[in-house]
């Protein structure tokens, strides 16, 4: 399949040449997986120490960041590869981005939730302050962006660093 080169000066790219890893060294490619492997430990760590030793947290906390990590990370990172190299910064402000997927499907199947029970009438047996409510979302969303943050950091010093890829 040919597709468009998104450069300013055209051209075509076909997806052997899109996938194709630009290290020169063998064993990057064994770093970047050993990075992507290490992403679901690492959200799951942070995840049970920042939310008060809990393990229920722990657990979705690392077997979210496996689909995040497939459906999300794996993209970035081919996208950002073939931009050139992969500062840091850039990887973190991705994985900051990428740690608030979960939680924004949460919130739309809380929102399904309530709007069910709206249309039920039962709404007033679920309701919980609204201090309570948005402290609870700042607290999912600096949960979420900083797992999103330290995972995506994680897999810059294992993956990138010292590559053709980093600054």
């Amino acid at each position: 399949m040919i597709a468009q080169d998104p450069s300013p000066a055209g051209g075509t790219v076909n997806d052997r040449q899109f996938f194709a890893a630009p290290h020169p060294e063998p064993h990057c490619l064994g770093r970047v997986w050993l990075a992507f492997s290490v992403m679901p430990l690492v959200s799951g760590f942070l995840g049970g120490l920042l939310w008060g030793g809990s393990n229920p947290i722990a657990i979705l906390s690392g077997v979210s960041a496996i689909f995040v990590t497939l459906c999300g990370g794996l993209p970035a990172y081919l996208t950002l590869k073939q931009r050139g190299p992969i500062s840091l910064p850039q990887a973190v402000w991705t994985g900051a981005a990428l740690g608030n997927v979960p939680l924004a499907l949460f919130a739309f199947m809380s929102a399904l939730f309530a709007l069910a029970h709206v249309a039920a009438g039962t709404i007033s047996q679920h309701l919980v302050p609204i201090s309570e409510l948005f402290f609870s979302a700042v607290r999912l969303i600096l949960l979420g962006t900083i797992l999103g943050a330290a995972s995506a950091a994680v897999f810059w010093f294992v993956a990138i660093k010292g590559t053709d890829l980093s600054d």
